[in-house]
């Protein structure tokens, strides 16, 4: 790979913090999330019931950190494409990755814009009662199911395109 520009780097360096803090979040909300119901039936969990509203006071600041660093993360990723100006032609590892995040993001935006927001939203105004968490943190589980998985083990494999950067070519020279 050529050297970067300091504004590439200085680019990189957020997009790396974003990511990590948007893996983290990403890994403890689906811990905290996926302990309150059981099994496939995806009933409440005996602890959670009549404290559900409660749960998810607590987990709404995972939540919102999520939304967050998801929203920057491709953001950064994107100008981080742009701005390193590095050929998508000779970096394959680049290639890999941005095929990796653009073919992952706009579900996950998805989900985001029609759950996550609404239920932190909801929670943080204080407008949000059980009747309406409950089923919406339901729906949200459901239409993520294994995906969450998926997104998680691709974006640990395009951590290790991005650090180890295999599949780089060197432009051939023009030798007359």
């Amino acid at each position: 790979m050529r050297e970067i520009s300091k504004p590439a780097k200085t680019i990189l360096f957020l997009l790396a913090v974003a990511g990590v803090v948007w893996y983290g979040s990403t890994v403890a909300r689906f811990l905290a999330t996926y302990q309150i119901y059981d099994g496939v039936e995806m009933r409440l969990n005996e602890f959670a019931v009549g404290a559900v509203l409660p749960i998810f006071h607590a987990i709404n600041p995972i939540l919102v950190a999520t939304m967050v660093a998801y929203v920057a993360f491709v953001a950064l990723f994107v100008a981080f494409v742009v701005v390193s100006k590095l050929s998508l032609r000779w970096n394959g590892w680049l290639f890999m990755s941005l095929l990796i995040v653009g073919g992952l993001a706009p579900y996950e935006l998805y989900l985001i814009a029609e759950y996550d927001f609404h239920l932190a939203h909801g929670l943080f105004y204080g407008w949000a009662d059980s009747a309406y968490v409950e089923p919406m943190a339901l729906e949200r589980v459901k239409a993520s199911g294994s995906y969450v998985l998926i997104q998680l083990a691709s974006h640990l494999v395009a951590l290790y395109l991005f650090v180890f950067q295999p599949m780089t070519k060197k432009p051939p020279t023009n030798e007359n």
